[in-house]
């Protein structure tokens, strides 16, 4: 039942993106918005939140399939509503740093994300995104058994330190710079 669920989501998610307006109660038949209401497990995905990231992520020339199939492996593998965007953001970054597909990135990303903190602390073995200092934190949080701090403080500081990945890269390249 939950996978015919996420598919239902995915399915409004991707009919928005076609249609370019944001997925609402108003084009939404009310029966399937009860049945995404009544879900104890998918109730907190916001269809448009994540009609909205879809179309993003589309507008920056992603293939509208590989938007949808990352959206529905991401909500299938249980990632939490309030993650999706940022692994879905850390999948578009890490792609580009790594010259990849979407898809790939974004299994690396989701099974970083399924780890926890330490998923964050294994992804940036290979990104280099974290300062010594904030790997440190990360780890402090975990030795002093705060696993959950230390997961929403590793997540809030994969993005800025992917961006400022991104940016070093896009210098470097600009400059004829070794990377």
């Amino acid at each position: 039942m939950r996978l015919a669920k996420v598919g239902l989501i995915v399915s409004l998610v991707t009919a928005s993106v076609r249609s370019s307006q944001p997925a609402c109660a108003e084009v939404i038949p009310e029966d399937i918005v009860a049945m995404i209401k009544s879900s104890s497990d998918v109730d907190a995905y916001r269809v448009n939140a994540l009609a909205k990231l879809a179309n993003l992520l589309v507008k920056v020339g992603l293939k509208e399939d590989e938007v949808k199939q990352v959206l529905n492996d991401a909500i299938t593998d249980g990632i939490r509503p309030k993650r999706i965007s940022k692994v879905l953001t850390a999948s578009l970054l890490i792609s580009r740093l790594r010259k990849q597909s979407f898809a790939e990135s974004a299994a690396s990303v989701r099974q970083a994300a399924m780890r926890g903190s330490q998923g964050i602390i294994d992804l940036d073995a290979t990104f280099s995104f974290l300062t010594s200092h904030e790997r440190q934190q990360i780890l402090a949080l975990q030795a002093a058994g705060k696993e959950q701090e230390a997961e929403w403080y590793a997540w809030d500081l994969t993005l800025p330190g992917l961006e400022k990945r991104s940016q070093q890269r896009m210098i470097r390249t600009m400059t004829g710079a070794a990377p």
